[in-house]
């Protein structure tokens, strides 16, 4: 039972945020795509935890723009490991609530969930650009939608550093607080590249550590995005 909460949430945690944010990153950005264009992302995540075991999922997302501050997405995660088999599909959107003004941060927020499931997500965002420096700053509310489990408040921030038209490093620090256990919060980071192979094509790989027990060992993740 412990093990299927766990898969259940971590399939909410890394499909609701990446679904939208720029690849490796979970921390979601507050931009949403264009209006009229599609956007699609392949992502593998392989997750080891220390009690838990591995855990690897595959996850593949459609987001489409359907106004200048509003965009849907559609995601379906695979389970590799430890079943295979998909595990439902789910669905979100963005609404650009603010754009970036000189002195305030473009301010965004995501709603997502698992279709035919009682899951969702709501998470609030700011972005703010500082010359080739763009920092990202999360807060939302995860439900599991298990009644014993009442679900966690998650927190993180992203700095994305351009090295170039196509190139960027990436890293982040997310943690969590479980509204139902008084055990301690997991905080784990992550560093990653993203490289744009073509004008509407690029790759990304992230490594990611816990800094406590109770997080993962290890993540890793790779993936493709296409821009259409």
């Amino acid at each position: 039972m412990f093990r299927k909460i766990l898969i259940s949430l971590l399939g909410i945690l890394l499909f609701a945020s990446p679904v939208f944010a720029a690849r490796p990153l979970s921390t979601d950005d507050a931009g949403t795509v264009d209006r009229g264009t599609f956007e699609t992302e392949v992502g593998y995540y392989y997750v080891e935890y220390q009690y838990a075991g591995e855990i690897a999922l595959l996850g593949v997302s459609l987001k489409h723009g359907l106004t200048e501050k509003f965009d849907f997405c559609v995601g379906v995660p695979y389970e590799i490991e430890p079943e295979e088999g998909l595990d439902g599909a789910e669905v979100g959107v963005k609404f650009a609530l603010l754009k970036e003004k000189e002195n305030f941060p473009a301010v965004s927020l995501t709603f997502f969930s698992g279709l035919g499931t009682s899951q969702y997500a709501l998470n609030g965002i700011l972005t703010k650009e500082m010359g080739r420096l763009t920092v990202h700053l999360n807060l939302g509310h995860v439900a599991t939608g298990y009644v014993t489990v009442l679900g966690v408040t998650t927190y993180s921030g992203a700095i994305e550093l351009a090295l170039g038209e196509r190139f960027a490093l990436v890293g982040e620090i997310v943690s969590e607080a479980d509204n139902s256990s008084d055990t301690d919060d997991p905080i784990e980071g992550l560093l990653g590249v993203s490289l744009g192979v073509l004008e509407a094509l690029a790759f990304d790989f992230g490594v990611g550590f816990g800094f406590n027990d109770v997080s993962p060992d290890w993540i890793i993740t790779a993936g493709l995005t296409c821009g259409f």
